[in-house]
């Protein structure tokens, strides 16, 4: 029986499909750069800071 969240699966396969932007974005929240992915739910590019765990859409 697997003992991780629904939360702690979605963020593994987050950080699975980072791919690094060419251009530096950072978190409109705190400032830390966050990492790209892409996310089939919304069919689009989404960034995710590791600092504060904000998720938002890039395009």
């Amino acid at each position: 029986m697997s003992h991780k969240t629904h939360n702690h699966q979605k963020t593994e396969s987050m950080i699975k499909n980072v791919k690094k932007r060419t251009v530096e974005t950072t978190c409109f929240v705190c400032g830390i750069e966050i990492i790209q992915y892409y996310s089939d739910s919304y069919k689009g590019e989404r960034g995710w800071c590791l600092g504060c765990g904000s998720d938002f859409p890039l395009e």
